[in-house]
């Protein structure tokens, strides 16, 4: 694991949004972890996110994007995992990889591309009919394989913001893509897609069919500049109001 601040590097962000970034956004999303007793971290390994994955079984298809064994080359330049802990334990992760599609992110579904860029296994049936997903393509940033420890409050949403936010501040300074794209059950998606993860896009028709199962999933999608303008804007990213906190012109934690 590496601390976050050391993992933001802003070499993608404009000048004007560095600064609101540096100022506006990452501060009080930190202040709002430590309200909370939570510690931050970020890590570049799959191996650590996979600890989490692994014993969700439910999880089988998102966590293949952070599975060691089907992205072996996976590292810094592709790979950021951000991990709430409280005590040294565990309360909430997500994650992002940085995909090249190089024809549309429908064809890269159908294919298996998306999800084994090395070959796709036996009886892999893909398919995705959300119409923005044809008009994506390029360099694309895919969220993946939430996750929330059973102990933690169901009804809760901090963690979730806290670790999106904090994916999206890091993952904006870091890659330069086109498109950031998240697969969740359409309940999930329709409750948190544009109130978490700041999507434009909220479209039914993407799935897999693995390992015996079919996975109903939903596109969650938002293009770099919308999720930029976003991220700066107070009214989607002011967690002192979005997550019912107290202002806070503290020190920031270190």
């Amino acid at each position: 694991m590496i601390s976050y601040l050391d993992a933001v590097r802003a070499d993608y962000l404009p000048g004007r949004l560095r600064g609101e970034v540096g100022r506006h956004v990452v501060p009080p999303l930190l202040r709002a972890a430590a309200a909370r007793g939570l510690q931050v971290e970020v890590s570049h390994a799959l191996s650590d996110f996979w600890q989490v994955c692994e014993a969700d079984p439910g999880r089988a298809v998102a966590s293949q994007f952070v599975n060691p064994a089907v992205n072996p080359g996976a590292g810094p330049e592709d790979t950021l995992f951000v991990m709430l802990t409280r005590a040294g334990r565990p309360v909430a992760s997500s994650g992002a990889r940085l995909k090249w599609v190089p024809g549309t992110l429908a064809e890269a579904i159908d294919d298996g591309s998306l999800l084994y860029p090395a070959g796709t296994p036996v009886g892999y049936q893909g398919y995705c009919h959300a119409p923005a997903a044809r008009r994506i393509g390029g360099w694309v940033a895919v969220y993946t394989a939430f996750w929330r420890h059973p102990n933690e409050n169901a009804n809760d949403p901090v963690p979730m913001h806290l670790t999106v936010r904090l994916l999206h501040a890091l993952t904006l300074g870091r890659w330069g893509y086109a498109w950031a794209v998240s697969f969740a059950e359409p309940p999930v998606a329709r409750r948190y897609a544009r109130q978490v993860w700041l999507a434009e896009v909220v479209e039914a028709g993407a799935g897999w069919s693995m390992m015996g199962r079919h996975f109903d999933l939903s596109l969650v999608a938002v293009d770099r500049a919308g999720l930029l303008g976003r991220l700066a804007d107070p009214r989607y990213a002011d967690p002192a109001a979005r997550l019912h906190l107290p202002p806070d012109t503290g020190p920031v934690p270190s």
